[in-house]
C-alpha cells in the first residue's frame, strides 16, 4: 500500500467497505476495533469506532494510517424505525483533494447536500458508512433467509447502487482465534465485471467484521482483525 502507488479512489472504495459495525439482532452496539491493512508488501494500521451520545445520535470514526498520512471518514446517524436514518458523512483524503467530500442529509425535503448542491435522493438512502451499518444489522436479523439486498448509496453528488450477496459460510482464523463466519460480496449490478469486495462477518459477537478482500489492478488489498471490544468486552475466538 505505497503512498505513490496506490489511487485515490481505491483508498475511498476501501474505506468504505471497512466500516461495517458491530451489531446484535436488532440492537447497534458500541465497537472498537484494530485492523491491519495490507497492499502487496506494504502494510497499514487501522482503527474504527462506533459510540452513542446523550441524545441518541450514533457516531462512527475511521482512520488509517499510512507513513505519516492518515486517511479520516466519519458519520453520524440516528436509528428510526429500526433503520439507519444518516444525518451527515465526511471523508477526508490527503492523497486526493477532489475525491475528499461531505454530505448533510435534510430528509425533511428528501435530498442530500454538499458543495455541489442539493441532489434529490430516494427515501432509502445511506452514507457509505451508514449503509454498511444498516446491511449488518439486516444480516444479524435475518441470517437463515439472507440472499441479498441492494442499496441506494449518496456518493459525492451521485446516487449509486450497491448490491450485497450471501456466498456461504466460512471457518474463518484470525490473530484472535477462529470464527465462523458469513461470506458476503459486494459489487456494483450494473457494472459487469467491475471489481468486488469480498467481505466476512462472525456468527457471533453480532456479525463482527473479521476480514475484507477487494481486488485492485490484480492486486489484493487486505484488512484483517487484530483486537476488538464490543460494548468493553474483549472479542476471541476459539
Amino acid at each position: 500500500m505505497l503512498v505513490n502507488k496506490i489511487r485515490a479512489n481505491t483508498l475511498y472504495i476501501f474505506l468504505s467497505v471497512f466500516f461495517f459495525s458491530s451489531f446484535c439482532e436488532a440492537e447497534i452496539r458500541p465497537f472498537d476495533g484494530e485492523y491491519k491493512v495490507t497492499y502487496g508488501v506494504f502494510d497499514a494500521d487501522g482503527q474504527r469506532n462506533l459510540s452513542i451520545d446523550r441524545n441518541g445520535v450514533w457516531h462512527v470514526s475511521s482512520h488509517i494510517s499510512l507513513f505519516f498520512l492518515t486517511v479520516e471518514e466519519t458519520a453520524s446517524f440516528r436509528v428510526v424505525g429500526g433503520a439507519v436514518r444518516s444525518i451527515d458523512y465526511r471523508y477526508k483524503n490527503p492523497l486526493s483533494r477532489d475525491s475528499s467530500y461531505a454530505v448533510k442529509f435534510d430528509w425533511a425535503n428528501g435530498r442530500a447536500v454538499g458543495k455541489n448542491g442539493a441532489l434529490e435522493i430516494p427515501d432509502k438512502s445511506y452514507d457509505m458508512l451508514g449503509y454498511q451499518i444498516q446491511l449488518q444489522q439486516d444480516v444479524c436479523n435475518d441470517k437463515l433467509d439472507f440472499e441479498a439486498l441492494d442499496f441506494n448509496l449518496v456518493v459525492k453528488s451521485r446516487v449509486k447502487k450497491y448490491r450485497v450477496e450471501m456466498i456461504g459460510i466460512d471457518r474463518l482464523s484470525t490473530d484472535i482465534g477462529v470464527f465462523d463466519a458469513y461470506h458476503l460480496r459486494q459489487f456494483r449490478p450494473e457494472k459487469q465485471g467491475g471489481d468486488v469486495t469480498d467481505i466476512w462477518f462472525a456468527e457471533g459477537y453480532g456479525c463482527l467484521l473479521l476480514r475484507i478482500d477487494q481486488m485492485d489492478d490484480g492486486k489484493l488489498l487486505k484488512l484483517e482483525l487484530q483486537k476488538a471490544s464490543v460494548d468493553g468486552i474483549a472479542v476471541i475466538g476459539v
